[in-house]
C-alpha cells in the first residue's frame, strides 16, 4: 500500500488560503523594504509610482548606489531594453547631446522625438547600451508583481503628499495650497489612513503619519 508521501496529488488551495499567503508575502516584502535605508525606500517609491506605474512595464533609471541596493536585494531586476534606455530622456535635446558628437552617418539633429527614438533603434541598436550605459532598465521582480500596487501604496502613504486649494488667495494674489498625507481622509480628529493591512504595517514600523 502506498504511503501518503508517495502520492503526488495536490490538495486544492482555497481562496482564503491564497489571501493569507498573499498577505504573508506582502508583510515579508515590507519587512525587507524597511530594512533598507530611507534613501533606498524613497528611490523605490519614485521608481514604482513615477516610472514603472505598473508591474508589467520596464523603465530606464539613472544608475545609483540606491538602485544597485534595490537590485541586489531582489526587489527590482535589471533587464535589456534599449528603447526604455532612450525614453529615460523626455526631450530631443537630451538625446542630441549624446548622439550628435558621435558623427554617425544619417543622423539629423532636427528629428522629432519619436523619429529620433525610431532612428536610434533601427540604426544603432547595438550601440545604445554603451552610449547610455549610465541608464539601467528595471522591472519589479516577478515574484512581487502581485503585490506591486500594495507596495507602491505603502510607500506613498509613508512618504507622499497630496496638495489642494480651497480657492483662498494670499497677499501676492496666488492660491494658497495645503497638503495632506497621500491616501488619507480628513476626520474630526485629523487625517486618517484606511483600516487595512497597509496601515497595520505602517503602524508596526512606526511609519504612520496619521497615527493619533
Amino acid at each position: 500500500m502506498e504511503s501518503w508521501s508517495a502520492v503526488t496529488a495536490e490538495r486544492p488551495v482555497s481562496a482564503g488560503e491564497k489571501r493569507t499567503n498573499h498577505s504573508k508575502l506582502f508583510s515579508e516584502i515590507i519587512n525587507l523594504i524597511e530594512s533598507l535605508s530611507i534613501d533606498c525606500q524613497l528611490s523605490l517609491n519614485e521608481i514604482l509610482h513615477y516610472k514603472l506605474k505598473s508591474y508589467s512595464t520596464a523603465a530606464g533609471v539613472n544608475e545609483s548606489e540606491e538602485l544597485h541596493t534595490l537590485i541586489e536585494n531582489g526587489l527590482l531586476v535589471a533587464v535589456k531594453n534599449p528603447e526604455a534606455q532612450l525614453r529615460r530622456f523626455i526631450n530631443v535635446s537630451d538625446l542630441n547631446s549624446r548622439i550628435s558628437p558621435l558623427k554617425i552617418p544619417g543622423f539629423k539633429k532636427n528629428m522629432s522625438y519619436e523619429n529620433f527614438i525610431r532612428w536610434c533603434l533601427e540604426t544603432i541598436p547595438d550601440r545604445i547600451p554603451e552610449i547610455f550605459s549610465d541608464i539601467v532598465v528595471v522591472k519589479i521582480a516577478p515574484e512581487y508583481k502581485n503585490s506591486f500596487r500594495k507596495i507602491s501604496n505603502y510607500l506613498r502613504r509613508k512618504f507622499d503628499f497630496e496638495f489642494f486649494t480651497d480657492g483662498e488667495i494670499d497677499d501676492d494674489g496666488k492660491f494658497i495650497y495645503y497638503s495632506e498625507p497621500w491616501g488619507s481622509v480628513e476626520t474630526y480628529h485629523g487625517y486618517k489612513f484606511p483600516d487595512d493591512d497597509i496601515t497595520e504595517l505602517l503602524d508596526k514600523y512606526e511609519a504612520n503619519r496619521c497615527g493619533y
